[in-house]
């Protein structure tokens, strides 16, 4: 396994070391996997988040199993939710289990990638922010992080960054 996830997965030699140190810990991977085929995403949401939680536990105490993992990682892949709000849905699986899909629907939390949905949100920000819309139009371009800032505020992190962005940039032009 060990040099599969490194040759065939792409994967470090320090992730691959990780993921294979335990058995129950490479077939939670591999499961994942099987949901999920995205050998990078699922090993650093490993590494990184699910390792990090489990501490001294062993995967086989998780609340959840690993096709939710899988799901989890898919969900922030394909951009329906933020990593932002990916965390708090991992959150919720730690404490109290559950479907990562599941979770975001009853809890609203899918991301907002609707320009249409989002274009009276910025025009509201910058409406009620007129001095610093006037600061930025005279050149001081660092107060686009704070208009971004209060757009995310405003959607409750739901918002996709990335268009926010491009939609602040082009509202700002006018």
């Amino acid at each position: 396994r060990f040099e599969r996830y490194q040759k065939e997965l792409g994967l470090t030699r320090e992730e691959a070391d990780v993921l294979t140190g335990d058995r129950e810990v490479a077939a939670f991977f591999e499961a994942a996997l099987a949901t999920h085929d995205a050998p990078r995403s699922v090993a650093n949401w490993f590494n990184n988040e699910l390792l990090r939680e489990l501490k001294d536990r062993d995967v086989k105490d998780l609340l959840f199993n690993a096709d939710a993992f899988g799901a989890l990682v898919s969900l922030v892949d394909k951009k329906t939710i933020s990593g932002k709000i990916a965390k708090q849905v991992f959150a919720e699986m730690m404490e109290h289990g559950g479907h990562p899909e599941t979770i975001v629907e009853e809890k609203g939390l899918k991301q907002i990638t609707d320009p249409d949905v989002l274009a009276p949100i910025i025009a509201n920000v910058l409406a009620e922010h007129s001095e610093p819309v006037e600061r930025f139009k005279g050149g001081e371009k660092s107060l686009l992080g704070f208009f971004v800032g209060q757009v995310m505020k405003a959607t409750r992190g739901q918002a996709n960054p990335k268009l926010v962005n491009q939609l602040l940039r082009e509202q700002l032009k006018s």
